[in-house]
């Protein structure tokens, strides 16, 4: 958050990219880092399986999905608090 929050950009700028990376990071957790921003995530490990398509089914899934929309709804909050 606080890279975002410090870039030279507009609030909604900083607002959008946040967003993107908060709607990403359960993707960059299991494994798969095509839309991984490089200053966070310089793409998939050594001996690093991709597990999405695996945890793409109903249940877990969908809870760790709707947490993160959570919060994603709520990154204006993360960007313009002091």
């Amino acid at each position: 958050m606080a890279f975002r929050k410090e870039m030279n950009l507009s609030r909604n700028e900083k607002v959008a990219l946040l967003k993107h990376d908060i709607l990403n990071s359960p993707y960059h957790v299991f494994g798969y880092h095509n839309d991984c921003a490089s200053y966070f995530c310089k793409g998939p490990k050594e001996n690093e399986v991709d597990l999405v398509p695996q945890k793409q089914t109903p249940g877990l899934w969908a809870n760790i999905l709707g947490a993160r929309n959570i919060v994603a709804h709520l990154v204006s909050s993360l960007i313009y608090s002091q």
